[in-house]
């Protein structure tokens, strides 16, 4: 999630929406299940209940995704659309639909810049084993709220696992 918070954005001037006749910050939980029904998995993250994540099998065009909706207090604040097994061909025809789509003028490399809209909402490409593309609420306080959580989260259990080696160290 860090990447998110990467600033090196490429404007554009089309919105970027998960709905078609929703803005991004009206979009809740029972809106998605409304829409694509009961999720194949969900996930409540149990450092923060307030999240929660429901993931779905999907099919864009020709190529199968997993769909993941993360909710913040009800409320989407991050969706990511997974592709594995796609030919570097593939990937490729996806990179050239979403710079068709987003970017006026031509752009060689968007997988290490985020593409940011005027509500600053967020794409980010992600090719790692498998090729993702990420949105993400930009403006939305849930974002920085969750990270500035998960750091404290990290830094907690960091110290819980100095304390223990200490204590095992002593011990032994």
């Amino acid at each position: 999630m860090k990447d998110l918070k990467n600033t090196n954005g490429i404007e554009t001037n089309t919105e970027i929406q998960f709905m078609d006749n929703k803005k991004n910050n009206e979009i809740n939980k029972e809106c998605i299940i409304r829409k694509y029904g009961i999720p194949s998995y969900k996930f409540i993250y149990e450092p923060l209940p307030e999240i929660e994540v429901l993931f779905y099998r999907q099919k864009l065009g020709s190529h199968k995704t997993k769909l993941e909706l993360h909710f913040f207090k009800n409320n989407l604040f991050l969706y990511t659309y997974t592709f594995s097994y796609l030919s570097l061909k593939e990937k490729n025809e996806i990179i050239k639909i979403i710079k068709e789509k987003y970017l006026e003028r031509e752009c060689k490399d968007i997988i290490n810049y985020n593409i940011v809209d005027k509500n600053k909402n967020i794409i980010m490409l992600n090719d790692g084993v498998d090729f993702s593309i990420k949105y993400s609420r930009k403006n939305n306080i849930d974002l920085e709220t969750i990270l500035k959580n998960n750091e404290f989260q990290n830094s907690k259990e960091e110290n819980k696992r100095k304390r223990d080696k200490k204590i095992l160290f002593k011990r032994l």
